[in-house]
């Protein structure tokens, strides 16, 4: 499967490439604990409802939580989460 539209989220991991609802259940599995259980169940959802909800929401994000000019820079304790 090749992306045919950039502007959605798109995930590469050892399971192949991911797109839109495909892509945060990918993610949601690999972050792993509860929203592996998440990610589970909302595989039980047909793919193409799936994909409605997150247009739905993906055209609402900005409105709904904003936009940022430039990344957050970690703080210094921040910092300590991340490897080196």
């Amino acid at each position: 499967m090749k992306p045919t539209d950039l502007s959605t989220m798109v995930v590469w991991d050892s399971g192949g490439l991911h797109q839109e609802s495909d892509a945060t259940l990918a993610l949601l599995e690999g972050i792993g604990g509860h929203w592996r259980r998440c990610a589970s169940i909302g595989r039980m959802v047909p793919r193409s409802l799936r994909n409605i909800v997150y247009r739905f929401i993906a055209k609402r994000r900005y409105g709904w939580f904003g936009t940022a000019d430039a990344c957050r820079l970690p703080s210094e304790d921040d910092k300590a989460r991340f490897l080196p």
